[in-house]
């Protein structure tokens, strides 16, 4: 085989793996489902938000359905009718919008990241490499308003200037196993019916709820939603010790910092007081 015949059959080859590669490409977009997470970019960072107002926060791509969900309205469902490939990172989604609206959905894949009809967007299963932040009031409400929100809050126990929230309004879908660092360290409480020892851990690999007893204690690995000031937890999975069951599910847990600097914990645990009870930072 000459040198010619060697270029000619080494472009082809070339040729053929980057059809196939593309290829691929076409494939799992048009089989796989993919669910999107809305992002937002605040002092040069990408965040995702605990929106207040009416932006779309994901857009679900599953089969022939096209999900967009709200944080005011809920979910919508849009019939998919059919899905383009433009190119190798570029995709395009017609749907049925309405009766008589056809719209197109476009999608450009950027690496981590994707861009869908001009907004960032992430995969889900990405959503743990991003700060989870509640949305500031003033993008939402009128100064005025948001003041009256945190004057009705200035007579809480806590101190916090941030809205009351209740369990319902911590959407446990959404929690995630990072927090910001500004919450790592251990928190320590020793008291409740038995005098049992409770710790907090958090740090960047995790998050964790240690109960030291000779024959009930445990250690659960925790996730999170960060509100300004406050984390809501929930279970994630159990590390060691005891099982995970009906004696001791908690289904809502709250972790929050006061306006005096003390940290308080609420939530129904075995043998742990019911109300605020203060945790030291001892780590």
């Amino acid at each position: 085989m000459n040198l010619m015949s060697k270029v000619i059959h080494f472009i082809l080859f070339t040729f053929v793996i980057i059809s196939l590669s593309e290829c691929d490409t076409q494939t799992n977009f048009h089989e796989k489902d993919y669910e999107f997470v809305n992002l937002v970019e605040k002092d040069g960072k990408l965040l995702i938000y605990n929106p207040c107002d009416a932006s779309i926060r994901k857009i679900i791509i599953r089969g022939d359905s096209l999900y967009i969900q709200t944080q005011l309205d809920g979910m919508y469902n849009k019939q998919i009718l059919r899905k383009d490939r433009i190119s190798n990172k570029e995709f395009h989604v017609i749907c049925q919008w309405t009766d008589e609206e056809i719209d197109t959905i476009r999608l450009k894949n950027q690496g981590e990241l994707w861009e869908i009809t001009g907004r960032i967007y992430t995969e889900e299963s990405k959503i743990d490499q991003f700060d989870y932040v509640e949305q500031p009031c003033i993008e939402c409400f009128s100064k005025q308003e948001c003041d009256q929100f945190m004057n009705t809050n200035s007579n809480d126990h806590s101190g916090s200037s941030q809205k009351a929230l209740s369990p319902k309004e911590y959407k446990e879908e959404r929690a995630i196993t990072r927090i910001e660092s500004k919450w790592y360290g251990t928190y320590y409480f020793k008291g409740g019916d038995f005098d049992l020892d409770y710790i907090l851990s958090f740090t960047d690999k995790d998050l964790r709820l240690t109960t030291q007893a000779r024959q009930y204690g445990y250690t659960d690995q925790l996730k999170a939603i960060q509100v300004g000031d406050t984390l809501g937890l929930f279970h994630h999975k159990n590390i060691s010790g005891a099982n995970y069951d009906n004696t001791r599910s908690y289904d809502f847990l709250k972790f929050y910092k006061s306006s005096d600097g003390k940290f308080y914990f609420e939530g129904k645990l075995p043998y742990l007081p019911e109300g605020a009870i203060e945790f030291e930072k001892i780590k």
